[in-house]
């Protein structure tokens, strides 16, 4: 809307889409321009006709309107009514006075909702405009679950929240929709492979892959809604990060002679920053020996889902480069394996987004055979 405020807003309610709908309006600061094609925003429905995930409202409460000011256009804001067991994520914007429809939002069943909280600074406030009646309005975002992470996955929803004054409002009115992802990490216990003279692997070669875990969450908890990754998909609305690990050869030595000789072998550790630098830019993931794995968006930590055990250590993704010695005794073949780490981006659909190899650091062993 524009008024003689001094900053201008767009305010919005996203269109359903047959049984899916938002969980309000949406509200941008940057000035008052045409939306449609430029963001997008999280829309929810039952996934079956016998799911209770979703209600409508069951009437609305007045907020604010703009009456008394000098703006171009009237508008009202509304507070969800939701019926018994559901909550109301987010404040509703209508055009001129009347009540929006009670089938334009959904409301959220209680225990799909979390904690979330406030941006630092408002999206918009009347301030300067005359009107009747102080408004400001403030985005809900996804609170911090910590390095550690949790099994309810907080995920943004676009929403806000409207104040009658020029401070925040309520702590308890900022709710986000949260996704449980419950731990399914499963450990790497392969053995060693076995080397005999007429098996020697290559240098490259895999064994024993095996995915450890998997996290599917909406584009909202990896990228930002204006992005390209997003507009350029938005019938494919979710991503998947997946876990691997497998024996990897980082080297071979075979030695016929009847002597033995010593060798070095270098070996790179961890992610080098070009590599999380593409993760970040491709899958919205951000992969650090600090704080584990996270979803770039808001911060989220999904180290929960990608760890065995609560860990605020992560030094499998440590970049460094060490070189180990070793002796090939005559007439053995010695065989150098680490285990290697695949992290993996990909949308619904299986198309992919992103894949880099990490070597787990300080995680060598060493086989071999002898040749006769």
């Amino acid at each position: 809307m524009t008024t003689p405020a001094s900053r201008s807003v767009m305010m919005g309610t996203p269109v359903a889409q047959g049984n899916m709908r938002p969980l309000g309006s949406v509200a941008i600061g940057s000035g008052f321009y045409e939306l449609g094609g430029k963001r997008a925003s999280l829309l929810v429905g039952n996934s079956s006709q016998s799911s209770s995930a979703v209600a409508s409202p069951v009437g609305w409460r007045w907020l604010w309107n703009t009456k008394g000011g000098k703006g171009k256009h009237d508008s009202t804001v509304w507070r969800p009514i939701a019926p018994s067991g559901y909550v109301a994520l987010g404040d509703v914007v209508k055009y001129h006075w009347d009540e929006p429809d009670k089938n334009s939002i959904w409301c959220l069943r209680a225990d799909l909702v979390g904690n979330g909280t406030f941006a630092s600074s408002d999206i918009w406030n009347d301030r300067g405009s005359g009107g009747s009646y102080d408004i400001s309005c403030w985005a809900v975002l996804p609170r911090d679950v910590g390095t550690s992470g949790s099994e309810l996955i907080p995920t943004s929803a676009d929403t806000f929240r409207f104040s009658g004054t020029y401070s925040q409002p309520d702590i308890s009115l900022a709710q986000v929709p949260v996704l449980r992802l419950p731990k399914a990490f499963q450990r790497f216990t392969s053995s060693l492979p076995q080397v005999t003279p007429s098996t020697i692997p290559s240098e490259g070669d895999i064994f024993s892959e095996m995915e450890q875990c998997r996290a599917t969450l909406p584009f909202t908890t990896f990228f930002d809604p204006t992005s390209r990754q997003v507009l350029d998909n938005l019938g494919d609305p979710f991503c998947t990060v997946i876990k691997s690990i497998a024996w990897d050869v980082q080297g071979v030595w075979v030695n016929n002679s009847g002597a033995s000789y010593d060798r070095t072998q270098t070996i790179k550790y961890g992610v080098s920053r070009e590599k999380r630098e593409e993760m970040v830019n491709s899958v919205g993931v951000e992969i650090t020996a600090e704080a584990g794995i996270k979803a770039v968006s808001y911060s989220v930590s999904l180290n929960y889902q990608f760890t065995y055990s609560t860990s605020s250590s992560f030094t499998e993704y440590s970049e460094k480069q060490v070189e180990e010695k070793l002796s090939i005794p005559a007439h053995e073949a010695v065989v150098l394996f680490t285990k290697h780490l695949w992290v993996t981006g990909q949308r619904a659909d299986g198309s992919q987004l992103s894949r880099i190899e990490v070597v787990a650091n300080d995680d060598v062993h060493f086989g071999g055979c002898k040749l006769n």
